[in-house]
C-alpha cells in the first residue's frame, strides 16, 4: 500500500514539473515571437475596459495580419487590403516626404465610439502631417478607416468627432462604422453659396440661427475628448 501512495505522489510530481516545464515554453515562445506592436505596453496604462477593447485587435496590431480599409486621404474613396506596415508605407506614397519624416504610428486609443458595446481602436499615424487609421471589428472581422487628421478631429468618447475644410467650415458628427459616409451629421456652419462670407447654421440639414447652432456646438465641446496612449517604438 506504501509503494502504491509512493508511486501515485511521483506521477503527481512528475506531471507537475513536465505542466511548469511547458508554460515555460510557452511564455519563451511568446516573448520570443516577433510582434509588429505589443499590446502588452498599455496594459498598465489603460483602463481595463480599453485593454480589453486593444486585445481584439491582437492578431493586427502584433502579427500584423492584412485587413480591409477604406482610405478617405486626399478626399477620395479607395478600398485597399493592407496591414498596418503596409499602411504606413501607403501613407508615404500618397503623401511623400522626406525619409526622417515618414510614416510613423505615434499614439493609439480605444474606445466604443458607436456605443454598440465593442471598442474601436484609433491610431495616431505621422509623417509630417496627421492621419488616423481606425479599426471595427464585426463577427470576428476586423476593417478600418484612414482619414486625414483634420476630417477626424477632435474626437470625444461618445463618438462625435469634427471634421473641417470642404464644403463646410465647421462641421460634427457621430461616428457609425468605419466606412465614413454611414456618419450621422449632427450640425455645421458653413460660408458656402453666401453673401459677404456671412455663415449659415444647420442642425442635420436644418437651417437655425447663430444662437441656437452655438448651443448645441458648445454642448459638443464640453464632452470628454479620447484619450490617446503614446505607443512606444
Amino acid at each position: 500500500m506504501k509503494r502504491i501512495i509512493e508511486r501515485i505522489f511521483g506521477g503527481i510530481i512528475i506531471l507537475a514539473l513536465l505542466a511548469t516545464i511547458l508554460i515555460r515554453v510557452e511564455s519563451d515562445s511568446e516573448s520570443s515571437e516577433q510582434k509588429y506592436l505589443d499590446i502588452k505596453q498599455f496594459r498598465r496604462e489603460m483602463t481595463s475596459e480599453e485593454y480589453y477593447g486593444i486585445r481584439r485587435f491582437k492578431s493586427v496590431l502584433e502579427r500584423d495580419e492584412k485587413i480591409s480599409i477604406i482610405s478617405y486621404l486626399n478626399g477620395e474613396r479607395t478600398n485597399v487590403t493592407l496591414s498596418i506596415k503596409e499602411c504606413l508605407d501607403y501613407i508615404d506614397a500618397v503623401h511623400p516626404v522626406e525619409p526622417e519624416y515618414s510614416a510613423k504610428i505615434k499614439e493609439i486609443a480605444s474606445c466604443d465610439l458607436n456605443k454598440d458595446g465593442q471598442n474601436e481602436i484609433i491610431i495616431l499615424i505621422e509623417n509630417n502631417d496627421g492621419q488616423y487609421l481606425i479599426l471595427q471589428k464585426n463577427d470576428d472581422v476586423v476593417n478600418g478607416a484612414l482619414v486625414n487628421y483634420r476630417s477626424f478631429n477632435p474626437i470625444y468618447e461618445n463618438g462625435i468627432y469634427g471634421v473641417s475644410g470642404g464644403a463646410s467650415d465647421n462641421e460634427w458628427r457621430q461616428f457609425v462604422s468605419t466606412d465614413l459616409a454611414q456618419s450621422e451629421l449632427i450640425c455645421y456652419e458653413t460660408t458656402e453659396n453666401t453673401t459677404m462670407d456671412v455663415p449659415k447654421y444647420f442642425i442635420g440639414e436644418k437651417e437655425v440661427d447663430e444662437k441656437e447652432y452655438y448651443k448645441l456646438n458648445d454642448s459638443i465641446l464640453s464632452g470628454d475628448e479620447l484619450r490617446f496612449y503614446q505607443v512606444k517604438a
